[in-house]
């Protein structure tokens, strides 16, 4: 029966070996991936995405249909153009959703407007 040292010991040796053979393993599919860019005339810039990510949702995630046809897409959120300015803070908001603590109690909100007062 193994000890504990010995068998940490062994564990030591195995995953050094292995961090070998992984290293051997990544120069060969670097060497594959630069033959394929070469081939088809790609840089590094064409592997980037070009637009931001999108969001997805938890049901479009897990594949479960949601009775829209977009439910497995990817599903954009647009952030609408700010419509209101705290004038102390300079924090903004669009006027969409659950209004910010600094205009929620404001009667008149036509102060906070961007581009007047």
């Amino acid at each position: 029966m193994s000890t504990y040292q010995e068998l940490k010991s062994k564990a030591g040796e195995i995953l050094k070996q292995a961090e070998k053979i992984r290293k051997k393993e990544v120069r060969s599919i670097i060497a594959k991936i630069c033959a394929m860019m070469a081939a088809y005339d790609l840089t590094v810039d064409d592997l980037q995405p070009k637009t931001p990510r999108a969001r997805v949702t938890k049901a479009a995630a897990k594949g479960v249909a949601t009775g829209s046809r977009k439910s497995r897409a990817a599903v954009r959120r647009t952030v609408g153009k700010p419509k209101y300015r705290n004038p102390e803070t300079g924090a903004t908001w669009t006027g969409r959703g659950k209004p910010p603590n600094w205009i929620k109690d404001a009667k008149n909100r036509d102060a906070f407007l961007i581009g007047q007062g």
